[in-house]
């Protein structure tokens, strides 16, 4: 992932338990009857080729989850679609 002084990517990163340190497709995520993203499948592909999910066996990640959504772009690329329906939501579960 890029690091920058804006935004650098338009993707949906779920930052997730797991045994093993590794990546999983938004495609896979949503079929998968242990994880909770069933209900995005109806964002359709567009979206889920934009969501992943980093697992780490990391003991703070047992109790909560993360999701890194993207951020507010300015100027113009404001007005730019990003090719999902998702619109600036973010919700805090704790």
């Amino acid at each position: 992932m890029r690091i920058g002084p804006e935004p650098t990517t338009d993707g949906f990163i779920a930052v997730m338990y797991g045994d093993k340190e590794g990546v999983v497709p938004g495609n896979a995520l949503v079929v998968d009857p242990n994880k909770p993203f069933r209900k995005l499948n109806a964002f359709g592909n567009s979206f889920l080729n934009r969501f992943i999910c980093s697992q780490m066996p990391n003991q703070v990640l047992q109790s909560i989850s993360i999701i890194d959504t993207p951020g507010i772009l300015s100027g113009e690329k404001q007005r730019i679609s990003r090719g999902t329906k998702v619109r600036g939501h973010c919700i805090l579960k704790i």
